[in-house]
């Protein structure tokens, strides 16, 4: 019983955190998940190689792949709805919370089909 009323209060309050999705982006996460070419997965071999993922970040390189990099992740933070202020690393670190609120909204769907 206890774990029911747990499992429904922490459902409830996702829920309600998750409410505002499509006004605070703009967009449904189904569409996100559509235009998106961002790679997420943790257990990735090359995550911290491949420029497609979340957690590679080019400090340093050539203006080419400077530039090509900042083209990727400002594309990105159009697509997940979030503002081009800043520069590239402010573009870079809004990224996954962006993604961890995506992650529950997937979670959600799944415990409620």
């Amino acid at each position: 019983m206890r774990d029911t009323v747990f499992t429904e209060k922490l459902l409830s309050d996702l829920r309600e955190q998750l409410g505002s999705y499509c006004e605070k982006y703009g967009k449904t996460y189904e569409q996100v998940r559509l235009e998106s070419k961002l790679k997420t997965d943790v257990l990735q071999a090359n995550k911290k190689y491949g420029v497609n993922h979340i957690e590679f970040f080019l400090p340093n390189g050539t203006q080419e792949q400077v530039r090509e990099y900042s083209q990727f992740i400002s594309q990105e933070c159009r697509i997940h709805g979030l503002p081009l202020s800043g520069g590239l690393e402010c573009w870079h670190s809004s990224l996954p919370s962006c993604v961890a609120m995506e992650r529950l909204l997937m979670f959600m769907k799944t415990v409620e089909d």
